[in-house]
C-alpha cells in the first residue's frame, strides 16, 4: 500500500528532536545520508529538511511505501528511473535487503552498475545545490553487496516463481538488455531462453568492461541471479533468422545483441597489420585470445573504451601509451574520475589532435602521422567542432594503433526479415516506451535500438 506524505504542521522542536532522534540511532552504526527537496517546511530549520519520507519522522510506518507526487530530478535522469529516494531512505535505516528488492524494481544488475554506472543521478542530486550531492552509487553498490554476501552464506535465497506461464520467450543476446528481459519476463512467469553467440554471458559488460573495473566474480554472480529465476542459457548460439525461432514454439522474441561491430577511422594506413579495434583488444583479452600487445601503442578516441584500451594495454605491458583525442579534455567523453586514473598510470593524452595517415613499413605500423586542430563553432550537439591547423602536422613514433572511436550494432542478419532498420544509425527501429519492432512479436532494446550507450540505458 502506499500514500503520499501530507506536510502538516508538527512544531519545530518535534521536528528537531525527531531529527535528533534518527541521527543518534543511526551514528554509531552508519553514515546517515538525507537528501533535500526542493519543498520547503517553514516549521523546521533548513538543517532538518531532510527527505521526508524517512520512517516514523513525520508519522510514516514501517510497512508503507512513500511516494513522491512528481518524479525528483536524480530519478528523471537516471536511465531506469529507480526509486532513488525510496532506497536511499531504506539504506539509512539499516534495511538493506529491502533496499535492494526496491531497486530491483528497475534495475536488475544493481551489482554492476554499482561499479561501472557513470551515476548521472547524482549530477542531479538537490542536494548538491547546498553542498555535494549523496552518494547514490555508493550506497547502491553497499547494499547490493551487503545482499549478495547474504545470499551466499545462505540466508537468502533466489527461488523462480511458483506460477508458470505456458508461453515461451526466446532472449537473443546475453548482455545487458537480454540480462534485464529475461530477468522481469521469468518474474512474471514466462519461460525464458536466452541465446548468445559468444562462449560466455554478459556481453559487453564481460568483453567490452575490464575485469579491474568490473570483477569477474560480480558480474557471473549477477548474472547467476538472473538464471536463478529458471532462465534457461544458451552459449555458443548465434541466430541468423527468426522464423525458426517461432517455428520452436516461442511466443515473442526479444532483440538484445548490443552493438559490437567497431566503425573504422576511415583513414591510410588502417589495414595495416598492428591496427586493431579497441573492441577487439578488449575482447581478446576479456577471453583469454592470444594477441601481441606493441610497445608503443596510439589509441584513437575519448571514450571509455579509449581509456580502457590505454589502462589495459599499459596492465599487458605495452611501455607507452598514447591517447589521440580531437577536442579538449572539457569535451572528452570518458568519466573524469577514469581519464585521472588513466593519466596517474602513465598514459600520454594528447588533445586536439586528430590521426592523419598510419604510416607502415613492410606491411606493419611504425608510425602515425597526426594534425593539431582548434575548436570552432558548435555542432549538433552542442560541441565544438576540431579545425585542423595548416602547417601543424607530426608524426607519433608506435607500432600498434588501436580505434576506440564508437561502435555499431551487426543488424545483417536481419535484412531478410520485417524488422525495419535505421538507415542511418543502423539501429533496429523500436518503440522507446514498449520496444515493439515493425515485425510483430518482435521486439528490441539496448543498444541494438539505441546506438552504443552506456549498461544502464540498456537495462
Amino acid at each position: 500500500m502506499s500514500r503520499r506524505v501530507t506536510q502538516e504542521p508538527r512544531g519545530k522542536m518535534l521536528g528537531i528532536f525527531k531529527g535528533m532522534g534518527i541521527t543518534i540511532k543511526h551514528v554509531f552504526r552508519r553514515a546517515v545520508t538525507f537528501q533535500y527537496p526542493d519543498e520547503k517546511r517553514n516549521d523546521i530549520p533548513e538543517r532538518f529538511r531532510g527527505e521526508l519520507k524517512l520512517r516514523r519522522m513525520m508519522g510514516v510506518n514501517d510497512e508503507e511505501r512513500v511516494e513522491t507526487t512528481k518524479m525528483p530530478p536524480c530519478m528523471a535522469t537516471c536511465p531506469s528511473n529507480m526509486k532513488i529516494r525510496e532506497y536511499v531512505g531504506l539504506i539509512s535505516e539499516g534495511k538493506y535487503t529491502d533496499a535492494v528488492v526496491v531497486m530491483k524494481e528497475d534495475n536488475p544488475l544493481v551489482l554492476i552498475c554499482g561499479r561501472v554506472c557513470p551515476h548521472p543521478c547524482e549530477s542531479n542530486c538537490r542536494r548538491g545545490d547546498k553542498d555535494e550531492p549523496v552518494a547514490i552509487n555508493n550506497l547502491k553498490r553497499f547494499a547490493a553487496d551487503y545482499d549478495l554476501k547474504m545470499q551466499r552464506a545462505g540466508k537468502i535465497k533466489i527461488k523462480p516463481p511458483k506460477k508458470k506461464k505456458d508461453d515461451r520467450v526466446a532472449v537473443v543476446g546475453a548482455g545487458p538488455a537480454g540480462l534485464s528481459c529475461a530477468f522481469y519476463l521469468a518474474k512474471a512467469g514466462y519461460q525464458v531462453t536466452i541465446f548468445e553467440k559468444l562462449p560466455v554471458a554478459g556481453g559487453m559488460l564481460m568483453v567490452g568492461i575490464p575485469e579491474y573495473r568490473l570483477p569477474r566474480d560480480i558480474l557471473q554472480a549477477e548474472i547467476d541471479q538472473v538464471l536463478a529465476l529458471g532462465v534457461e542459457l544458451k552459449l555458443n548460439t548465434a541466430i541468423t533468422g527468426l522464423d525458426n525461432l517461432f517455428k520452436q514454439g516461442f511466443k515473442a522474441v526479444f532483440l538484445g545483441v548490443g552493438a559490437h561491430k567497431p566503425i573504422k577511422m576511415g583513414i591510410e594506413g588502417e589495414d595495416l597489420e598492428g591496427v586493431v579495434a579497441g573492441e577487439t583488444f578488449l575482447a581478446d583479452v576479456a577471453l583469454k585470445n592470444k594477441f601481441k600487445i606493441g610497445k608503443k601503442v596510439a589509441i584513437i578516441g575519448g571514450g571509455n573504451t579509449a581509456i580502457d584500451c590505454s589502462r589495459v594495454s599499459l596492465r599487458e605491458k605495452a611501455k607507452n601509451v598514447y591517447i589521440l583525442y580531437r577536442r579538449s579534455r572539457q569535451e572528452m567523453p570518458a568519466h573524469e574520475v577514469e581519464i585521472a586514473d588513466a593519466i596517474d598510470e602513465g598514459v600520454d593524452i594528447q588533445y586536439l589532435v586528430s590521426p592523419t595517415k598510419i604510416i607502415g613499413r613492410d606491411g606493419k605500423v611504425v608510425g602515425i602521422e597526426c594534425v593539431r586542430n582548434e575548436l570552432g563553432e558548435k555542432d549538433a550537439r552542442g560541441r565544438r567542432r576540431p579545425v585542423p591547423v595548416p602547417g601543424s602536422e607530426f608524426v607519433i613514433e608506435v607500432d600498434m594503433v588501436m580505434s576506440a572511436i564508437s561502435r555499431v550494432p551487426e543488424v545483417d542478419w536481419l535484412n531478410k526479415t520485417n524488422v525495419e532498420i535505421h538507415t542511418k544509425r543502423g539501429t533496429i527501429v523500436a518503440d522507446r516506451i514498449t520496444g515493439e519492432t515493425s515485425m510483430p512479436g518482435v521486439f528490441a532494446a539496448g543498444d541494438v535500438s539505441l546506438g552504443a550507450d552506456i549498461a544502464i540505458a540498456a537495462i
